[in-house]
């Protein structure tokens, strides 16, 4: 057949779009509060893993959708009517061969209403396979891919789905591991098209149906992802795994002693501190001065950040915010670097197991950040803004609790409950067990928020991401009774590269204090 390669090439990229097209469109509506995913078994199939009489094995498969032996499946309702689901099953199917396969598609249902306890109803669906079919005696492997439209029933009882279904080959694209030889596609609708020309499949499934009330959205996922994939590279070294020791938040800023360089201009500036944790390395970059008539924003970076490196493959969100933009930003910008962040990742999750590094590398910050202000006035009228992201953030709140003296504050994406970062948040999977098992001594250590109610100046313009399960809305919401918050449709990964958002936010406040 002249295009039967392009139209199987066609028909494939149409049944695995679906889902894309429909999901744009249901982007831009309100997403549902809650989500459904599901994952069981096509117990039909189960039986051909094992030796049974070939006459049942050759045809049993019409009654499993091809599917053999030992098999999963699993699905996610990405939309009230709409999933995404695979398959996968492996199977010896008998001496010699050896199959595996993976499915891949989408299943609209004509309901439009809420995935509840009662029945699903009515579907149509369109699906992508690849099987391997694996001859162990001759190592020769042939490769097949085919896609497949159906239509079903999904009964929802309480905890449980049963689905039954109908499913229709259109073609197959196949190839081998056999040396000169090349695939090739063709129509079918059957396995047997010389004796029936079109043969549909059936195949039952029953699953386990789990109910979120609460929406995962890309912003949550992507929190979630990062808090599992973070706590898997920390391995033993995660937050605090050799003490919760320290001083308060209080005691460590009154502790530091500074060595602070003369300001000839912009450039990057290394400052040595003295501390309850011993001598560290923390610097401040003044990356734009346009003058002492204009307003100062000092900014403080996120957790693990490069604040100096200039590029845009660097993680680097006073960069990505200040520079990094079409936009002038009529202020001299200056950015502060933590101590700890001048090295390699190992290098700094070696020093976090001590949760005094900790405290006392934010509390460094506070106090530089207070020495940068000082400064200014000497030579300035103007407003000064400290602002900062996640770590960042805390320090801008703690240096607003302990000193008050610039102008007015922008923590973005923090509060002062630090504690329950560790302990409650998502997050918590990045802290140790000595640490989760001592939670009132982190909280004790972390959270400030007594500290932080002294100050009833209205200075604050906080941000918070809605959706962030790391520094959580509900919790951090509570520093902030009295004051102005902006809150943003993120999470945290999502929040701290909203770029825009952030900026805007920022500039809104140095627009309401230079009136």
């Amino acid at each position: 057949m002249k295009y039967t390669n392009i139209i199987f090439i066609v028909l494939a990229t149409v049944i695995l779009t679906i889902g894309v097209k429909n999901n744009n469109a249901y982007a831009q509506s309100k997403p549902e509060s809650s989500t459904v995913w599901y994952i069981g078994t096509n117990p039909v199939a189960i039986p051909l893993g094992f030796s049974i009489k070939d006459e049942v094995k050759r045809f049993l498969p019409i009654a499993t959708g091809n599917e053999y032996g030992a098999n999963v499946v699993g699905g996610f309702f990405f939309r009230p009517n709409q999933n995404i689901e695979g398959r996968l099953s492996l199977s010896n199917i008998h001496q010699v061969a050896f199959v595996g396969q993976f499915h891949l598609g989408t299943n609209y249902y004509f309901h439009k209403g809420k995935i509840n306890n009662s029945k699903m109803g009515w579907y149509i669906g369109g699906f992508a396979k690849y099987w391997d079919f694996y001859n162990r005696q001759t190592d020769i492997h042939f490769h097949n891919i085919s896609p497949y439209i159906g239509a079903g029933y999904t009964f929802s009882a309480k905890r449980f789905l049963v689905d039954l279904r109908i499913n229709q080959t259109l073609a197959v694209y196949s190839w081998s591991s056999l040396a000169h030889t090349k695939g090739n596609a063709a129509w079918m609708f059957s396995p047997w098209p010389e004796f029936i020309p079109v043969i549909p499949t059936i195949s039952l499934t029953i699953s386990y149906k789990h109910k979120k009330s609460k929406a995962m959205n890309k912003h949550i996922f992507f929190d979630n992802l990062t808090a599992s994939v973070g706590a898997m590279v920390a391995g033993k070294k995660k937050f605090f795994a050799n003490s919760i020791q320290s001083p308060t938040f209080e005691e460590q800023v009154a502790a530091v002693e500074l060595e602070f360089p003369k300001i000839a201009g912009e450039g990057v500036y290394e400052v040595r501190a003295r501390t309850k944790a011993g001598d560290l390395d923390p610097a401040f970059c003044v990356a734009q001065w346009k003058g002492p008539d204009f307003p100062t924003i000092i900014y403080n970076h996120g957790n693990n950040e490069r604040p100096f490196e200039f590029k845009k493959s660097a993680k680097n969100t006073f960069y990505n915010i200040f520079i990094n933009t079409k936009d002038t930003i009529e202020a001299n910008l200056i950015v502060v670097r933590a101590p700890f962040h001048n090295s390699s990742l190992k290098q700094y999750q070696d020093t976090m197991v001590d949760l005094s590094n900790f405290t006392a590398m934010i509390a460094t910050s506070v106090k530089l950040n207070e020495e940068l202000v000082k400064e200014i006035r000497k030579n300035s009228a103007a407003p000064v803004i400290i602002s900062g992201i996640s770590l960042g953030g805390w320090v801008t709140n703690i240096h607003r609790a302990i000193y008050n003296t610039s102008t007015a504050y922008a923590p973005l994406m923090a509060g002062t409950y630090l504690g329950e970062l560790f302990i409650k948040s998502k997050y918590r999977k990045m802290a140790s067990d000595i640490a989760l098992h001592n939670p009132q001594e982190i909280r004790r250590v972390l959270n400030f928020d007594d500290l932080f109610t002294r100050q009833d100046t209205q200075n604050l313009f906080p941000l918070l991401s809605k959706y962030d399960q790391f520094i959580e809305y509900d919790i951090q919401k509570e520093s902030y009774n009295g004051y102005p918050l902006k809150t943003i449709e993120c999470g945290h990964v999502t929040g701290a590269i909203n770029s825009s958002e952030l900026r805007n936010h920022i500039l809104s406040v140095l627009r309401s204090i230079d009136k």
